[in-house]
């Protein structure tokens, strides 16, 4: 698999990234010396934690402070990223919405979890008017 991946890399042609299969290679596989001196390179992944509340606690709570706000009927926010909390989808339902444009029913829903939105990757929001 290694090599797989190392030879699709190969079609990088870039100057910054003038660096032979073999350098490439050593750089993922190498351990740090023993002994004192230098540490050879070493491939570092970071990798992004899952979200620490319980499943759907998260999205309950921010559903809960939406539906306050503004006096929603349904409300429904939904974690798409896997449960990393980095992507939501919001869909809700009020009457406050009645007579406002798209936009403007966007940044009521914006305004009231403007905090919890600085968090995230990416919303989406769809708005609608309960139906008489």
């Amino acid at each position: 698999m290694l090599r797989s991946a190392m030879s699709s890399l190969r079609l990088v042609r870039h100057p910054a990234m003038r660096m032979s299969m073999r350098t490439l290679s050593n750089l993922i596989t190498s351990r740090p010396r023993v002994g004192g001196g230098d540490f050879a390179p070493a491939l570092r992944l970071q990798l992004r934690p899952f979200s620490e509340e319980p499943a759907g606690g998260y999205e309950a709570s921010v559903a809960e402070r939406l539906s306050a706000a503004l006096d929603a009927r349904s409300c429904e926010v939904t974690d798409r990223s896997g449960g990393c909390g980095a992507s939501f989808n919001i869909a809700i339902e009020s009457e406050k919405f009645r007579g406002q444009s798209k936009l403007k029913c966007q940044r009521m829903v914006q305004d009231v979890i403007r905090d919890e939105i600085a968090k995230w990757h990416a919303v989406t929001i769809q708005t609608k008017v309960p139906e008489s």
